[in-house]
């Protein structure tokens, strides 16, 4: 099962990519001029992405429904 959102690139010119796998959060440069990528191995990190994550979801969510 996948749930997609899409957003407006103009509104929110998103130029990082957040990959939060486990007890890893990978981040990576959507840049082609900036090759930049970084792995953190943290539970905690992770779980505090992964509640931003779901914060940001539930906002996302809540302003389309209206």
């Amino acid at each position: 099962l996948v749930e997609i959102l899409l957003v407006n690139k103009d509104q929110f010119p998103f130029e990082n990519e957040v990959l939060i796998f486990g007890n890893k959060v990978g981040i990576i440069s959507l840049n082609p001029e900036e090759r930049l990528g970084l792995i953190v191995e943290s539970a905690t990190f992770s779980k505090t992405m992964k509640a931003v994550f779901d914060l940001a979801w539930l906002g996302a969510t809540a302003f389309v429904a209206r």
